[in-house]
């Protein structure tokens, strides 16, 4: 089932590859504005520009990072709607 989520905005950590990938992909696909969050930044660029989002660097064990990826998605994106940790 496909959820329509046109105007919303969602943070996916580790979207770079795998399921992270994917989730990311399944939201663009219904209509949210996706922030594409990794530590790996080549596969986080390359992603964030096949799926039509915005790539955000972010290094989930470093509370700072955490935070200057939210402070950015909200500066690109605001508000966040959806975040989600993989």
């Amino acid at each position: 089932m496909l959820v329509h989520l046109e105007g919303k905005v969602a943070v996916v950590t580790g979207g770079a590859s795998g399921i992270g990938r994917g989730i990311a992909e399944q939201l663009t696909a219904a209509g949210a504005r996706v922030v594409v969050a990794d530590i790996e930044d080549e596969p986080m660029h390359e992603t964030a520009a096949e799926i039509g989002a915005f790539a955000v660097h972010t290094d989930v064990s470093d509370l700072a990072s955490v935070e200057a990826c939210g402070a950015r998605s909200w500066a690109v994106r605001s508000p966040v709607d959806c975040p989600t940790w993989t």
